[in-house]
């Protein structure tokens, strides 16, 4: 029968009033017999059978309540809809892909969290919408954003390759046609909407009641009341742990092997492990497919296991910081200039430039995984040449898409560049970023449009993003890349950042490096790092447009030979030099084809130098090199070197260059006159006074090659360096130094540090040393030369004895000594003798005494004995030490000196003992030696009568006593001479 005939058949109901079939149903299902059934809806009577409802066209009470509730979804075309699916899907397989289409629907629609779960849980098949929904009750995929669908969302997914973005060109989703990878894993796809839209796509009309070829799909608003009813279809979408309002749930049932093999989209069966291989994919890819989102700021992939327990495998937050410009701003002005696109004479051009910057960082929670990104996002730019086939086309109102561009990049480690349509495609760079951009895919959506012939429109406007927009906004990315790598530690990161460009890449985006290269030279982009040591940061400047663009304020490529070390010499002079410069930077500018390609040489750094870049540096001298921004004479020295090889013949560059540098480090140019100068290894014995600029700095000389020489040296005179020159400086310099009034003086005198004062002295006594011949005495030498008062001899007690006190002076030996020479050391130091404090010295040594000389030693004896104002007293221990080793050494001295001139020497000392334990000098006074047994009562009263000296007994002094013929008296003897005549 027709089911126009139908509305005039009349069946009674379970009331046994006759009422239209239309308003009837009958109920086969006893679970939904406490279901309330919809307005003017009622049962038949009992007594009509099942076959005959079906005759008469009497729905089941599920299939009436859900063809009241249902609002069909038209699919607005007539061929096939699984055919065109299939085709769509053939160049669309399966992969991470699906994840990532998913995450930009989500995005579009302005969701901030999105979840992936694989649900391996069989549901119940009663509650279900039909029969064959059974077979939709299995393992299924949910995704979860919290973002609702809105009816512009819905009439997207309806126009399958067309889209509800198709008139919103700022939406990277507009070509609807991403939603559909989808079907290579389910037949039916299905969502609830804030806990209320229930919407199913059924293109074989299986599934579905009411689903036609029409309208291959239905939405259910308000669908609260039927979560109870059918429960087992809403167990599915996770309820008890996804939020039901405030957010939409997918579920994507998967692809079993009956279903596989009737359906006619695609005839691949995948399970829920297949999906959790492409999790282990996903994660590696999750960092780099956010980084041109706008909305998404967590990804979660989770798993619920066929005991109901949910289990996080991997979940990333997106964190953004630093944002220059507003997210909402930027996102408002793409949909003004969608909305401008649609408008009768159109131009690019005429869209505002709008522009968002930020950090992003991507890090997986529970993990290590972490990555940090820099993304700069533009709107419009410089379009300085439109083709005009595309001009016609945006005027005509009908262009769709956004002169919308972004370049990211990570701010550690490196990348092989990829290109982006707002999420990664299958195609790489050979940049060190990746690039977006609103372009025209092909049918896979893997690739940008290519024309089979001639370029087309579609192939022109991917050219002009690549070309005209991608530059400037790659130029800005590096701009703000400066603040993120302000230091010289971290620019090798920067420079990572710049493309390279060979001359032989004539693919897009190698001309998209070499336009980069352009624009920085054309525009003066800023965005070439120099080292300010003195300012302790990063300049940025353009590059130099010529040779003569030696101001200061454009870099210069670092020359192959500049060491390290000079790139630092002339950051210090403010020189613009890239340092360190990035290995492939100077044959990309030099492959670019620029106008000028900057490199820094010999004659551009002298004009630097005497350039007004330099001037207040010239205007200060002369002066210490330590004031000058050169701050050391090694830096002067070394770039000094380096000019004078690379200049060769054409030294004339150095006139009114400020390198002249004297062993006083004090800087001046060249080209003007000056006193001669001492030329001498011995340039640094006045470096702390003013008699350091009397010396030519001894580097500078040795770097002067014999073709210079003659140049050179009429600016430059010399002089020999002498023992007069160096009192007359020592006298000048160090008056203290050479003070008459005192024999010694003390260390503060000197003012100079410790550790110098040491170094200093090495230097004088190895200068004192080159000027005294073996053959003429060294202290006459000195003397002549007026020396004899400078006190240059270091002595114990932090002193400085002169010249002429070197003879009284002894160097303490060490090592290898008999106990007769360590005795008498030990009571030169008791006794506060002058020691020489600093071993090492040249020629001082052979000035000063020492126990191995003997006869040297006798004059040390006779100073710390006689003459030393600061001597204490002996004692009966140190004169015995002294008159032993006099008696150990007397063959010796007798020799050299004669017995006679001896004896009357030694007789001098101080060193005998009497015995009443005092220590004097024998002179010419008899000296007697008594007895040990003598008593010693009353001895003072005849013995201060008598003109004698009494000497204490020694045995071990015996020789040395017959030498000096001190009677041994008897006890007797004793009376006899000395006490009984009292």
């Amino acid at each position: 029968m027709k089911p126009w005939r139908l509305k005039n058949l009349l069946a009674p109901d379970h009331s046994c009033i006759l009422r239209s079939c239309t308003q009837l149903c009958f109920n086969n299902l006893p679970w939904m017999k406490s279901v309330q059934l919809p307005n003017e809806t009622f049962f038949c009577h009992e007594n009509i059978s099942f076959g005959l409802c079906q005759k008469l066209g009497i729905p089941s009470q599920r299939e009436s309540m859900l063809a009241q509730a249902m609002q069909p979804l038209p699919f607005g075309q007539h061929e096939d809809l699984t055919t065109r699916l299939q085709n769509i899907i053939s160049g669309y397989p399966l992969g991470i892909e699906l994840f990532k289409e998913l995450i930009q629907n989500a995005d579009d629609a302005g969701a901030s969290k999105i979840s992936f779960i694989i649900d391996r849980r069989h549901h119940g098949t009663e509650r279900v919408l039909s029969d064959s929904w059974k077979e939709l009750q299995g393992p299924a995929l949910l995704v979860y954003n919290d973002s609702t669908f809105s009816d512009a969302d819905i009439e997207g997914i309806q126009n399958l390759g067309l889209g509800s973005k198709r008139d919103d060109a700022w939406k990277a989703g507009q070509y609807g046609i991403g939603f559909n990878c989808v079907y290579n894993i389910t037949d039916a796809p299905s969502f609830l909407s804030n806990g209320k839209i229930f919407c199913v796509m059924d293109p074989h009309c299986r599934y579905m009641p009411g689903a036609t070829l029409a309208s291959p799909g239905g939405m259910y608003k308000n669908v609260e009341c039927w979560k109870d009813t059918f429960r087992d279809v809403f167990a599915g979408y996770f309820l008890e742990s996804l939020p039901q309002t405030g957010g939409t749930v997918f579920r994507l049932p998967l692809r079993t092997v009956s279903s596989a093999k009737e359906s006619r989209i695609c005839e691949r069966l995948v399970s829920a492990d297949d999906i959790k291989h492409l999790f282990d994919e996903f994660k590696n890819e999750l960092g780099r497919t956010a980084l041109f989102l706008l909305n998404i700021r967590e990804v979660q992939l989770s798993e619920v296991s066929a005991d109901n327990k949910l289990t996080t495998v991997f979940a990333a937050k997106l964190e953004v910081e630093n944002v220059s410009g507003c997210f909402d701003d930027f996102k408002e002005a793409c949909e003004t200039a969608s909305q401008q696109l649609q408008t009768t004479g159109a131009q690019l051009s005429r869209i505002p430039v709008s522009s968002v910057t930020y950090e992003l960082t991507v890090s997986g929670t529970g993990t290590n995984f972490k990555q940090r990104w820099l993304v700069f996002q533009k709107l419009g730019g410089r379009l300085d040449n439109m083709p005009a086939q595309l001009q016609q086309q945006v005027a005509s109102g009908k262009w769709r898409l956004l002169p919308k561009t972004g370049v990211a990049a990570p701010e550690t480690g490196n990348i092989e560049g990829h290109v982006y349509c707002l999420l990664p495609l299958p195609v790489t760079t050979a940049l060190p970023v990746h690039v977006n951009g609103h372009f025209i895919l092909d049918p896979s959506r893997r690739s940008l449009w290519k024309a089979d012939g001639a370029v087309d429109v579609k192939e022109q406007w991917n050219q002009v993003l690549a070309t005209q927009l991608l530059p400037d906004c790659y130029g800005s990315l590096l701009e703000i890349a400066k603040a993120v790598y302000p230091n010289v530690q971290s620019v090798h990161h920067f420079y990572s950042l710049l493309p390279e460009y060979h001359a032989s890449n004539q693919t897009l985006w190698g001309q998209l490096a070499k336009l980069v290269f352009q624009n920085a030279f054309r525009f003066r982009w800023a965005i070439f790092p120099v080292h300010s040591v003195l300012e302790k940061q990063l300049k940025w400047l353009p590059l130099a447009q010529s040779s003569g663009d030696a101001s200061g304020c454009a870099a210069f490529l670092t020359p192959h030979n500049l060491t390290a070390y000079l790139q630092n010499v002339l950051s210090k002079l403010q020189f613009p030099i890239m340092v360190p410069d990035h290995v492939g930077l100077r044959q990309s500018l030099e492959s670019s084809q620029l106008e000028f390609t900057p490199v820094a040489d010999a004659v551009s750094i002298c004009a630097f130098l005497r350039g007004p870049a330099c001037k207040q540096l010239r205007d200060s001298l002369p002066s210490d090199v330590w004031a000058t921004s050169f701050q050391t004479p090694e830096a002067v020295v070394s770039l000094l070197a380096y000019l004078l090889d690379e200049l060769q013949e054409q030294v004339q560059h150095l006139i009114g260059v400020p390198l002249n540098l004297g062993a006083g480090k004090r800087l001046s140019e060249f080209g003007h006159g000056s006193m001669p100068l001492f030329l001498t290894q011995f340039h640094d014995l006045f470096s702390h006074s003013e008699a350091k600029h009397e010396f030519v700095h001894k580097k500078v000389l040795s770097q002067v090659d014999p073709k210079t020489q003659n140049y050179l040296i009429r600016r430059m005179f010399c002089k020999k360096f002498q023992l007069v020159d160096f009192h007359t400086l020592l006298h000048r310099e160090h008056p203290a130094i050479c003070r008459t009034d005192t024999a010694f003086l003390p260390n503060s005198e000197f003012g100079m540090e410790a550790g110098f004062l040491q170094q200093w002295l090495n230097q004088v006594w190895e200068f004192l040393d080159s000027q005294c011949s073996e053959e003429d005495a060294p202290i006459q030498n000195l003397s002549s030369a007026g020396l004899s008062s400078a006190h240059l001899i270091p002595v114990s007690q932090s002193r400085f004895a002169s010249l002429s006190l070197a003879p009284c002076i002894y160097e303490p030996i060490k090592f290898r000594l008999d106990d007769c020479s360590k005795a008498v050391e030990e009571s030169l130091q008791q006794l506060n003798a002058p020691s020489l404090s600093m071993m090492g010295l040249k020629l001082v040594g052979s000035l000063c005494g020492n126990v191995r000389q003997p006869e040297s030693m006798l004059r040390v004896m006779e100073f710390a004995l006689n003459e030393n104002a600061e001597r204490s007293a002996t004692t009966e221990k140190q004169a015995v030490s002294f008159l032993v080793y006099i008696q150990s050494n007397w063959g010796e001295l007798s020799k050299r000196m004669g017995e006679q001139n001896l004896l009357v020497r030694v007789r001098q000392l101080p060193v005998f003992v009497t015995s009443d334990g005092r220590c004097c000098a024998l002179k010419s006074e008899q000296a007697c030696i008594l007895p040990a047994s003598l008593v010693a009562d009353e001895m003072d009263e005849w013995k201060s009568s008598s003109k004698a000296i009494f000497l204490k007994a020694n045995w071990s002094l015996t020789m040395l006593y017959e030498k000096l013929q001190c009677d041994e008296m008897a006890e007797l003897e004793v009376y006899a001479r000395f006490i009984l005549p009292v």
